[in-house]
């Protein structure tokens, strides 16, 4: 059985709700912490070469509202996508679940 990493936040809601899902599944899962974990350019470049980094930074969050205008209107490509999340990894959508390397 592959071990799904489920990259999230133990307190939010639609994390719990995927690990819940996971449990009811019998999937074999661990959580990893955005609090915690360090995302790193490597990590988000993977990420984004399969899933476009627009649907990734979640600009409906709370953190992406409190941003400055400035800093807001800098993020237009996948670089700066990238600077911001490993700045503020709550801008992340979450979860993001993988296994063997790969988004599902």
């Amino acid at each position: 059985m592959e071990l799904i990493k489920v990259y999230g936040l133990d307190n939010c809601d639609t994390t719990r709700a995927a690990i819940k899902q996971l449990k009811q599944e019998g999937k074999l899962f661990e959580l990893i912490n955005l609090k915690v974990f360090k995302l790193t350019h490597e990590i988000l470049k993977h990420w984004f070469a399969q899933k476009a980094w627009e649907k990734l930074l979640n600009k409906r969050s709370t953190t992406w509202k409190n941003l400055d205008k400035s800093i807001q209107e800098k993020v237009i490509d996948e670089n700066a996508a990238i600077d911001i999340i490993i700045q503020y990894p709550t801008l992340l959508k979450r979860p993001v679940l993988v296994a063997n390397n790969l988004i599902l």
